[in-house]
């Protein structure tokens, strides 16, 4: 009997043990799966992610980023710091004028999806705007930085 009860003694504190343990891992894969980037999205056949808001979030874009070709960011320059910013308006075009991507970024990060080759990068916030010239090369990510001031 009292092999049983020790047993029974056991079991219940490893089941006390265990419970909080899972139910931890339960909430942590919760929280990452909504750690993730937005889904990929379309636009002119081009394929583009944009996200970046809060720290789980642009921890896992900048994860995401080395399956993009280009990776955009966006700031502003508030009280002498620089600050995340979204609602960016974004064009990409060859040199010769052909639009290949227009779209708006809901965040401060931008993975896009583009072959090889030239492209200018023209980002727009509040009236301004700002222009890149980028070469894409295979295999490799390159990174564009807009930095806006804030009006004084």
């Amino acid at each position: 009997m009292n092999i049983q009860r020790s047993q029974y003694r056991v079991s219940r504190a490893v089941t006390r043990a265990i419970l909080p343990a899972a139910a931890m891992l339960f909430a942590g894969a919760v929280f990452a799966q909504s750690a993730l980037p937005p889904s990929q999205r379309d636009a002119q056949g081009v394929s583009y992610r944009e996200g970046g808001i809060g720290r789980a979030e642009s921890q896992a874009m900048l994860a995401d980023s080395t399956s993009y070709p280009l990776m955009l960011t966006f700031s502003q320059r508030e009280q002498g710091k620089n600050a995340y910013t979204a609602g960016v308006d974004v064009r990409i075009k060859q040199p010769k004028g052909t639009t290949e991507l227009q779209a708006k970024s809901d965040g401060p990060l931008m993975l896009v999806n583009l072959p090889a080759g030239h492209y200018d990068v023209v980002a727009k916030l509040d009236g301004k705007t700002e222009q890149r010239a980028v070469d894409i090369q295979a295999h490799k990510t390159q990174r564009v930085y807009f930095e806006w001031a804030t009006p004084a």
